[in-house]
C-alpha cells in the first residue's frame, strides 16, 4: 500500500490523515460496500500526487509570470526609443499619415522599479527616529510672543 505522507500542507485534513491512516492499520480488515482499506489509501495516494503536481505547476506559473514581466519591462523602453526614433522620421520624411499614425500611438508609462533585496534589506536597517516629526505649524515660543512687531526700544536714560 501506498505510504500517506503529506507534501503539501493542504492536500489532507488532519482528520482525514488520520482517518486513512486508522484504516490503514487496525481497521485494515473492515470492508464496507464502497469502503475498504485499499481504496481510502488509493484515493488520499492521489490527492497527495495531485496536490505535489499543483504545487510543482504553481512554482512553474510563478516564474512563468516574473519571466514575462522581466520580458515587459525590457520592451517597453525600446519601444518607447523605437517610437520616438519613427516619430523623427516621419517629420523627416515628410509622410503626414505616417507621423498620424504615430502621434495616435500612446504607449503604457514604464512601471516604477523593484526593489532589489539588497536594498531591501538596506532600507530596514536604516537609523530611524524613535518619535515621529510632529505635522502642521509649530507653536510660538514664550519669548517671541512676549515682543511685538511694532514695539520700539526704550529710549537711553539720561545719565548725570
Amino acid at each position: 500500500m501506498p505510504s500517506i505522507v503529506p507534501t503539501h500542507p493542504e492536500s489532507l485534513e488532519p482528520s482525514l490523515r488520520e482517518l486513512v491512516e486508522l484504516f490503514a492499520g487496525p481497521l485494515a480488515t473492515l470492508t464496507f460496500p464502497g469502503v475498504d482499506s485499499r481504496a481510502l489509501v488509493t484515493l488520499a495516494a492521489q490527492v497527495e500526487a495531485d496536490a505535489s503536481e499543483l504545487a510543482r505547476l504553481e512554482a512553474t506559473v510563478a516564474a512563468l509570470r516574473a519571466r514575462l514581466t522581466d520580458a515587459r519591462d525590457e520592451l517597453l523602453p525600446r519601444a518607447q526609443r523605437a517610437l520616438a526614433y519613427a516619430r523623427v522620421y516621419a517629420d523627416g520624411d515628410g509622410s503626414a499619415e505616417l507621423a498620424a499614425r504615430l502621434d495616435a500611438l500612446v504607449l503604457p508609462r514604464p512601471r516604477p522599479a523593484r526593489p532589489t533585496p539588497g536594498t531591501a534589506a538596506a532600507a530596514t536597517n536604516a537609523p530611524t527616529d524613535a518619535t515621529p516629526r510632529k505635522r502642521g505649524r509649530p507653536r510660538k515660543d514664550a519669548t517671541a510672543a512676549a515682543t511685538t512687531l511694532f514695539t520700539t526700544a526704550s529710549a537711553p536714560t539720561p545719565s548725570a
